[in-house]
C-alpha cells in the first residue's frame, strides 16, 4: 500500500441523542445519505460483527469488514484507498471518530468533512421542530388572547346594560297617597267656621 501512516482523532458535539447517531451510523441507508456523493455495495441492512462491504468515492475504493458492531461503538477494519481501522465512539449529544492508516489520502480533512456532514445532518432537522413549537404557542397565545378579550367584552357590556337597567323605569312615578283626588266637598275640607 502507497501513502504514508496518519492517525486522527476528533470529537465534536452534536444536537442529537445517543439513539439517533447510532442509526446513522449502524444502518448504511441512513449512513450514506450524509456521506453522499459516496454510497455502498454489499451492504447489509444494519451493520454487525462480521459484516463486509464496499464503498466508492470516485474512482476510489474502500473496503470495510466490520470487527465490532454494538450500541455506542463501532469498529471497521479498512483496505484498499486506506489501509487501517476507523472506530466510532458516541454517546448523547457527542461523537467520536478514531482513523488510523497508510494512504495517500488527507486523512484527518476527511474525518473533519465526514463529522461535519454528520453534524449539519442534525442541524438542519432542529429549526423545523422549532418552527412548529413557535407555531403551537402562538396559537395558544392568541387562542387564550382572543377567548379573554371576548370575555371582558361581554363582561363589561353586560356591566352597561345592568348599569342601565334602574335608568330606564319610569322617574314620572308619583307616591300612592298622591294620586287620591280629594274633594272640595267631602267633610275633611269642610272649614267649620264657614257659614253655609
Amino acid at each position: 500500500m502507497f501513502g504514508s501512516f496518519q492517525q486522527s482523532q476528533l470529537r465534536i458535539e452534536i444536537a442529537a441523542t445517543s439513539d439517533e447517531i447510532a442509526r446513522c451510523l449502524l444502518y448504511p441507508a441512513q449512513l450514506q445519505e450524509w456521506l453522499w456523493p459516496q454510497h455502498f455495495a454489499g451492504a447489509p441492512e444494519k451493520l454487525v460483527a462480521g459484516a463486509q462491504f464496499t464503498s466508492y468515492f470516485g474512482p476510489l475504493v474502500l473496503r470495510h469488514h466490520v470487527t465490532t458492531a454494538e450500541t455506542t461503538y463501532l469498529r471497521s477494519l479498512l483496505a484498499e484507498s486506506i489501509d487501517g481501522f476507523h472506530e466510532w465512539y458516541w454517546g448523547d449529544g457527542w461523537v467520536q471518530s478514531r482513523l488510523e492508516g497508510v494512504s495517500l489520502l488527507p486523512l484527518k480533512l476527511v474525518q473533519s468533512l465526514s463529522l461535519m456532514r454528520l453534524q449539519s445532518r442534525f442541524s438542519e432537522a432542529k429549526p423545523t421542530g422549532e418552527s412548529r413549537e413557535s407555531g403551537s404557542e402562538s396559537g395558544s397565545e392568541s387562542g387564550s388572547e382572543s377567548g379573554s378579550g371576548s370575555a371582558s367584552e361581554s363582561g363589561s357590556e353586560s356591566g352597561s346594560k345592568s348599569a342601565q337597567t334602574p335608568s330606564e323605569t319610569p322617574q314620572n312615578s308619583q307616591n300612592p297617597d298622591s294620586a287620591i283626588d280629594h274633594h272640595p266637598d267631602s267633610p275633611e275640607d269642610i272649614d267649620p267656621n264657614t257659614t253655609p
